[in-house]
């Protein structure tokens, strides 16, 4: 079985910075992917991405979310 080190608190805290940046913009911009009926699919779809992100080696917050965003489909700023 493979083994992940965890983040460290510096990763997590971009990771955090990144998922709350795209769902706010998410918000803002009144999209259908917060609706009640797919909201916790949307989520769960931006944090594995940003996960994956971190894990690929990306450390800004701003590249995660905007990666996150235009895989639900969403054009990032």
């Amino acid at each position: 079985m493979e083994r992940f080190a965890a983040f460290s608190p510096s990763d997590r805290a971009v990771m955090r910075e990144a998922y709350e940046d795209a769902w706010a913009h998410l918000v803002k911009s009144d999209s259908s992917l917060v609706g009640p009926d797919i909201e916790a699919a949307t989520k769960d779809a931006l944090v594995l991405d940003i996960i994956a992100g971190m894990r690929a080696g990306v450390k800004d917050a701003r590249s995660l979310r905007d990666h996150a965003l235009a895989n639900v489909g969403v054009h990032p700023e």
